[in-house]
This record gives C-alpha cells, structure tokens and sequence, in this order.
C-alpha cells in the first residue's frame, strides 16, 4: 500500500488482517493498529469514511501506531471471507479489479455488518445461492438475510447477475467455485458449532416422516427439476424403477460399518412408493434392492417371451397365406 493508485482490495485486506488487535478495550469491537500513512491511503480512497472507522483511545501506546475502531466482532471472519469471494470472481472475471475501490468493498461491508451469531448461516446462503440459481434450483429463503445474495453492488452485481442468467461452462465453473473454493479461505468454524450442527441433521435424518398425500406435487415438481439434465438408462420408460440409497448415520462418532446402514427411497415414474430402512448388508440378505433387481428381470423375460411369441405368429401368418 505504497502507492494510491496500486491500492487493491485484496492489498487492504491482507493490511487490515496483519494489523488486527484482538485485546481492544471492547469485547464485541474488533480494533487494529495502523501507520499514519496506511490511515492516510485509506482516507483518499474514501475507505475511512465508507467502512465508518474511527480513531479511538489504545490501551497501549505504540509510537507512530494510530489505534482505529474497525466495527463489530465479525470483522475478521469478514476479511477472510470477503478475500476470498474476491479472489474467486478475479480469477473468473479479471476486469473488475478496475472497478472502483469502493464498489470492490461493498461485499465486505455487508459481511461486517452480519451479526456473529448469524454469520455461518448467512456465508452458507451466500456461497451456495449462486451456484443453485444458475441451475435454477432456488434455495429456501434465508431468514434475514440483509441484502442480496451476491453481496456485492454497483457494477459487479450487474456482472454478476448477467453471468447468472449464461448457462455456460465457464459461468457454472464460476458459482461451483464461489460454493467449494471460498469456504476453504473462510475462518474455521468453532468446535461448538460443527458439534450443533451434527446434531441437528442426525436429529432430521432419524426423525420418521408421515407421508402428506398433499406434498406429492411438490415432490413431483422438484424430482422432475433435479433429474431433468440427466438421462439415465433406469429412468426408461422400460425399466422405470430407481433405487436411492442415502446415507443416514453418518454423525461425527460414526465409523465405516454404520455409514453403510442406510435409507432405501425407493420411486416409480417419480412417485414416493415405498419406504424401507435398510440393514447392513450381509451375503445372504434378500434387501429390497435384489428383489428390484428381480422385478426387472422377470420383466425383461416376459418382454422378450411378449416379443419372440409376437415374432413366431407372423411367421406362422406368412406361411398359411401363402
């Protein structure tokens, strides 16, 4: 950050990150030491005023050290956040590093202003709308989200929303990458959570469901959305059941032989039909998917008995008339 006009977001992140304090006079702040010339770039490109920093009283001295406020206690998971989204869409979209500075930021200041408490569900929204958008698969609303998803405004959203509404290779590559890629620059989640959240979806998986004959469309109408790019030769009008099996033990005490326990949804045509919870497989279990496997060959030997007993009296027919 020597010079204004080579100030980047990435170059202002990585800044604010190495001068971090995390012993403020205020828990719920997040504070950082800054050199007088690193607090004048960050006036002229207008980031002090926008990012709403103030200069507050340090707890220790530190000659030529200016002590700033940057905002609430999610500022750090923000920098690691926002540095990576960034990076992400650079490497698919160079040119918005010509954008200005301020408009680049806009993502970060959303991310700052997301309550901790709220913080991993909103990055989880954030990160995965993209990619389901583009596929047409939209998520379920996200129960106070801020703002829009992309997080970014200005010029950028409207790259990005163009880029949305491309079904091309290069544009998918791009949202799988904000979905997988970004998570890996994020802060690690803490223990507690990753616990809360194990137990939360071993708590919905082990829960048994009434079947509701009323959901049947809305089932039907997201099966048909899922599978509608896909053309599978057990999806054929001729052979039209579809065996699958989901994992439903895995938890964070669970070893190789439990994950293999699993749950059998077994679909006709794309209708819920039957629901069965699988044991371990042994060699001699007769589970549900060989009697499938049964059911479709006895099939595939009554078509062809159907088709040769077709074949043997046309010949016959041939013969008698002439």
């Amino acid at each position: 950050m020597q010079s204004f006009r080579k100030t980047t977001l990435l170059g202002c992140l990585d800044v604010m990150e190495a001068n971090l304090c995390r012993n403020g006079p205020t828990a719920s702040r997040t504070y950082a030491y800054f050199t007088k010339d690193q607090i004048s770039l960050f006036k002229k490109t207008g980031l002090f005023m926008m990012l709403q920093w103030r200069k507050v009283q340090p707890p220790v001295v530190v000659p030529g050290m200016v002590f700033i406020d940057l905002g609430t206690e999610s500022v750090p998971h923000a920098i690691k956040l926002a540095r990576g989204l960034h990076e992400v869409i650079l490497d698919s979209i160079p040119k918005i590093i010509k954008t200005p500075l301020h408009t680049q930021f806009t993502a970060y200041n959303t991310m700052s202003s997301w309550p901790l408490v709220d913080f991993i569900r909103f990055a989880k929204h954030a990160t995965a709308w993209p990619l389901a958008r583009h596929l047409h698969n939209d998520l379920p609303q996200c129960q106070g989200f801020p703002t829009h998803p992309l997080l970014y405004k200005g010029k950028i959203l409207r790259i990005l929303k163009n880029r949305l509404n491309s079904y091309t290779t290069k544009n998918t590559t791009l949202f799988l990458s904000i979905l997988q890629g970004v998570k890996r620059a994020a802060e690690k989640a803490p223990e507690s959570f990753v616990k809360s959240s194990f137990e939360k979806h071993k708590k919905i998986l082990t829960t048994p469901r009434i079947y509701d004959p009323e959901e049947s469309p809305k089932f039907d109408e997201y099966f048909h959305r899922f599978w509608r790019k896909f053309k599978s030769g057990s999806m054929t009008p001729r052979n039209p059941y579809l065996l699958i099996v989901t994992s439903k033990d895995f938890g964070i005490d669970s070893n190789l032989k439990d994950r293999l326990s699993s749950q059998h949804l077994v679909v006709l045509v794309g209708r819920l039909i039957d629901l069965k919870v699988g044991r371990r497989r042994h060699s001699n279990d007769f589970t549900l998917d060989m009697l499938l496997k049964l059911l479709i060959l006895l099939k595939k030997v009554l078509w062809l008995i159907i088709v040769s007993s077709y074949r043997c009296m046309s010949l016959v027919l041939v013969k008698l008339r002439s």
